[in-house]
């Protein structure tokens, strides 16, 4: 998981978010304040091709049961972590569902890391 120093403690500028078919690379650039959101793993179908960048151009990210930002929104989150290694076990483990049980830890993890001040993270509370 890469991090940077803040006023206080850390922010997470990188992490991964897995769906039922796909895993994403979050990556926040903190010099630049630009999040690119990367399709880095395929497993199945998707309109959503491997290699395919998104940045949003008017929104925050918003994390919660799947990862939204202007008018786009990722399928339901089974997990979030901070290595590739992490998500592929994950989405290659049997049936991921969302909000898989499995992956509390990390993906608690995660979110404890993105807090509620990051400058483009903003996770929605549980409902």
């Amino acid at each position: 998981m890469n991090i940077f120093k803040i006023s206080g403690g850390t922010m997470i500028t990188e992490f991964f978010a897995v769906t039922r078919t796909s895993i994403y690379q979050i990556i926040y650039d903190e010099k630049t304040g630009v999040v690119t959101l990367e399709k880095v793993y395929l497993k199945g179908k998707s309109a959503i091709l491997v290699g395919f960048k998104m940045s949003p151009k008017w929104s925050q990210v918003v994390i919660g049961r799947s990862i939204f930002w202007d008018d786009w929104n990722s399928s339901p989150i089974a997990g979030l972590f901070a290595t590739f290694e992490e998500a592929k076990e994950c989405i290659e483990s049997e049936n991921p569902i969302d909000s898989d049980a499995r992956w509390e830890t990390q993906t608690r993890a995660i979110l404890d890391s993105i807090g509620d001040t990051h400058p483009v993270f903003k996770i929605l509370p549980a409902s």
